[in-house]
């Protein structure tokens, strides 16, 4: 399946290869971000195949975004009352995040729980957990429950950090901790620019983290960084056209060349699981599709606070 929106910007594509899509005459006040910014919006410029690296196209910011949209220039004034908390912000400038160096490193960690292990009192393990990352450094977006979605893998923590130390440190505090885990799959990217929008930024840089969410690396083929850049634009923007109507998905991707197998991390959150289905569904017929060698595991969950996830399968009786 190749790359998916971006960062909730409307189809801007990939870096390596999602299409993005044009945007004619931007600059609608208040576009882009939930909420939308006072005077906001692109400035009538054209991005052929801006947005996420190795291609998937961004969809609109909810709350205003005009299609093809985007992150209006790429900048942040403020984040809407909505927003998470642990979201990141950037500078008023785009230039770089508050609070992070424009590196973030982001780590999703799926994790196979004892449940006969995992029976001490759940806001005491809960907190203990979240303390530990926070004392590492790392910030945490979320906690998933995979239950249904994955026979090798119970729970996913996803924790961002400004630095691969704090990503590592991170991780081993949650498996230092009394949650009762081993590591299933994971997977670290880091956010780098991008290679056709410079300030395309992931989406959960500044978006509340919506209720479900599923992540997947993806490799590109070999020919795709050969083709000229022109047809690799068109192709990016035929693929962000086929996302344009997915504005409530916040897409993330981010860069994992030499971190391991991959070379890509795309993370898809909306608050409605079928619209996450249906955007890669569509995504299946473009033309870049058929430069992507690898996009799979999958983990999909929904959003849960740890302490309800772990009173929840405390309730499953002990293995005999």
């Amino acid at each position: 399946m190749a790359e998916a929106t971006h960062g909730n910007h409307t189809p801007t594509g990939h870096p390596g290869g999602h299409p993005g899509t044009s945007h004619p005459g931007a600059g609608h006040p208040g576009a882009g971000h939930p909420g939308g910014h006072p005077g906001g919006g692109h400035p009538g410029t054209s991005h052929p195949g801006a947005g996420h690296p190795g291609g998937h196209p961004g969809t609109s910011h909810p709350g205003a975004g005009h299609p093809g949209a985007g992150h209006p220039s790429g900048v942040i004034t403020h984040v809407s009352d909505h927003a998470d908390p642990t979201a990141v912000q950037r500078h008023e400038n785009g230039a770089a995040p508050l609070g992070a160096d424009v590196t973030l490193y982001t780590m999703w960690l799926a994790l196979t729980c004892d449940f006969d292990a995992t029976q001490a009192d759940p806001e005491t393990v809960a907190g203990e957990v979240e303390e530990r990352i926070a004392q590492a450094g790392g910030r945490v977006r979320g906690f998933y429950d995979l239950g249904g979605f994955r026979a090798d893998a119970d729970l996913l923590v996803w924790v961002m950090a400004d630095s691969p130390e704090e990503i590592q440190a991170s991780y081993h505090e949650v498996l230092n901790s009394q949650l009762a885990v081993t590591t299933a799959w994971v997977a670290t990217g880091l956010h780098r620019m991008m290679e056709f929008n410079k300030a395309h930024y992931p989406g959960f840089m500044d978006h509340a983290a919506p209720k479900f969410m599923t992540v997947y690396p993806f490799i590109r083929s070999k020919d795709w960084y050969l083709i000229d850049a022109r047809s690799r634009g068109l192709m990016m923007r035929d693929h962000g056209a086929a996302g344009q109507e997915f504005s409530d998905c916040v897409t993330s991707t981010v860069a994992a060349f030499g971190l391991g197998d991959w070379e890509w991390i795309v993370s898809l959150e909306a608050d409605d699981l079928a619209r996450l289905v249906d955007l890669l569904r569509a995504f299946r017929y473009t033309e870049a599709r058929r430069y992507v060698d690898v996009d799979t595991p999958f983990y999909t969950g929904v959003k849960v606070e740890l302490a309800d996830y772990l009173r929840r399968i405390q309730k499953r009786p002990a293995a005999k």
